[in-house]
């Protein structure tokens, strides 16, 4: 990653999807200490599509930011909820 001391390409994340109930899918996480570090740690960018509840979760910056999906009217087809 490092040539001489200085980065020779841009880090890369891998965006991972995770299609379940929110509270599932932490359980999940929570429960693989190498999962969670990664997750953490920013290097694994999680998402949780909740279909019971319609939302999608992104864990950024040390919090869950979560959002809801509504209909796409051309705008944006998230809307903010909250940050958890």
């Amino acid at each position: 990653v490092l040539d001489g001391g200085r980065p020779y390409h841009q880090p890369m994340r891998l965006i991972t999807v995770i299609e379940a109930p929110f509270e599932h899918a932490i359980k999940a996480v929570e429960g693989m200490v190498a999962v969670k570090r990664l997750v953490r740690n920013g290097w694994i960018r999680l998402l949780i599509v909740d279909p019971e509840a319609s939302t999608v979760c992104l864990y950024d910056d040390g919090e869950w930011r979560r959002r809801t999906l509504v209909p796409d009217d051309g705008e944006s087809i998230f809307q903010e909820l909250c940050s958890t």
